[in-house]
């Protein structure tokens, strides 16, 4: 089974191999082709609600790319606070492979801002 190596970039928490970077509520995923893609490979995106499952799990996972994307990046711009997980497929003449090791990460509020006035 190839497995597609798996970066996310989502707010402020460090998960795993996850790196997360204050971005509003944008997750940005990132992956390495496979040994054995070719240059029409293209890829699917998925996403679960909640933090990563752990084996045998199997999470819901919902296909957020309705076409498949030729790049080896995908933003989903559509979470909301909480926590997500992820995977990616890629496909070649119309086969898609097995899903990736999933990776995720938790989209944490916004930081509160005030002023304080002292006289």
């Amino acid at each position: 089974m190839k497995k597609i190596l798996a970066f996310l970039m989502m707010d402020l928490l460090i998960f795993g191999v996850v790196a997360c970077f204050a971005q509003g509520h944008t997750a940005t995923l990132t992956w390495t082709a496979p040994p054995d893609a070719v240059a029409t490979s293209t890829y699917n995106v998925y996403r679960a609600s909640g933090a990563c499952p752990v084996a045998p799990a199997v999470p819901t996972w919902t296909l957020l790319t309705t076409t498949p994307v030729n790049t080896l990046t995908f933003q989903d711009t559509s979470i909301t606070v909480g926590s997500w997980c992820y995977a990616v497929t890629q496909v070649q003449a119309g086969v898609e492979s097995a899903k990736s090791t999933p990776a995720g990460g938790t989209a944490a509020p916004n930081t509160v801002t005030f002023t304080v006035v002292i006289q």
